[in-house]
């Protein structure tokens, strides 16, 4: 813990900082998305993680297969606070958010995260870890966003202390240590 002095952000995407005895490399996004992934984890097994009311309801069309898809997850994404209603066959509305999630993707993030789980071949009742993880996958900064040192303190902050800080759930590496 504690304020790094010597922390830096390379090309948007990678924060070089010192660490005992060397430096280490650290992949934004992979590591955001390891830090995400456990807290999904955590709230799917029965912790809810707080949600922030959307200040105008976003009205999201899906095609037939993604609506069926949506459905078999709708209880999985509420515990990680998306909050979904039906609003016809193949019409949802969304509510709400998880609390500090980046606005402006409010549509996006449904369909990327039902594109995750079609991508990554679990169509049906896919189960906690794939939905967490392309929750994470999806919800995490992404590459080419500017970091404050504060953002980047409490990402390797929160890094190291997930239960598996070296590999995000799809076991890229989030850091090198040299």
């Amino acid at each position: 813990g504690g304020e790094r002095t010597h922390i830096y952000q390379l090309h948007n995407r990678y924060i070089v900082t010192e660490i005992k005895g060397g430096i280490a490399i650290i992949d934004q996004h992979a590591a955001h998305v390891r830090v995400l992934y456990e807290k999904a984890l955590k709230a799917l097994s029965g912790g809810r993680l707080p949600s922030q009311q959307l200040l105008f309801p976003r009205i999201i069309e899906l095609d037939p297969e993604s609506a069926v898809r949506l459905h078999e997850v709708l209880e999985d994404l509420q515990a990680l606070g998306i909050i979904i209603r039906e609003f016809g066959e193949r019409s949802f509305v969304l509510e709400a958010l998880p609390t500090g999630m980046m606005t402006g993707l409010e549509g996006q993030i449904i369909t990327e995260i039902l594109d995750e789980l079609k991508e990554r071949g679990s169509v049906r009742r896919p189960g906690q870890e794939p939905v967490a993880a392309a929750f994470a996958c999806r919800a995490a900064i992404k590459f080419g966003k500017p970091l404050s040192l504060s953002e980047m303190n409490g990402l390797i902050d929160q890094l190291f202390a997930t239960k598996f800080p070296f590999t995000c759930p799809h076991g890229r590496p989030t850091l090198l240590q040299l």
